[in-house]
């Protein structure tokens, strides 16, 4: 019983230690003047990132909330050209020194998030719909598009290591001290 609940701390650590095989990164953002809240999951590769490693995407803007998986035609992700995406430890990078693009697209294609780096105009950044641009911007060379946000199991491996150290805490035993002073007699 004494080795019980140290037993068991190793044994939540070692399951719940597993590599993810997504990574969720989330950016929030202007674009026109209003507020954009953009989500990626990807395969957890680093380095430059294709097409394939595209998961799925939420978007919400100016009262759309578009969702696509894969890249189905009618909502998905796309990279064309040179892969502008970079994925480092956390951070989703986007550089518009290539000359790629990604293109986020939902409704049978009619609504999408553009981000071009490869124009004589400069990088941008614009939502399309219906083949009219409802918001465009500019955009800086390099910058983190998105930031990642921590796996579910990550977030049960901490709360679980607290519960059980407050276990261990509440459950530990008080050492009797005996007295070497007799009363009486």
């Amino acid at each position: 019983m004494r080795y019980l609940m140290p037993l068991l701390s190793a044994c939540a650590a070692v399951a719940f230690s597993a590599p993810a095989s997504a990574a969720t990164f989330l950016s929030t953002q202007q674009l026109g003047g209003d507020r954009l809240e953009l989500s990626i999951t990807t395969d957890d590769t680093q380095g430059v990132l294709q097409t394939e490693n595209l998961l799925s995407y939420t978007l919400k803007f100016r009262g759309y909330d578009l969702s696509g998986r894969g890249t189905r035609y009618e909502s998905g992700l796309y990279i064309a050209g040179t892969s502008p995406l970079i994925a480092n430890g956390s951070k989703l990078t986007f550089d518009s020194s290539t000359t790629g693009g990604l293109v986020l697209y939902a409704d049978g294609g009619s609504t999408a998030l553009l981000l071009s780096s490869g124009t004589t105009a400069g990088p941008y950044e614009s939502f399309i719909v219906n083949g009219t641009i409802e918001a465009t911007a500019s955009l800086p060379g390099r910058f983190v598009l998105a930031t990642a946000l921590p796996e579910p199991s990550t977030w049960l491996m901490m709360l679980a290591g607290f519960g059980i150290a407050g276990g261990m805490l509440r459950h530990r035993r008080q050492k009797v001290i005996p007295s070497a002073i007799t009363y009486g007699r």
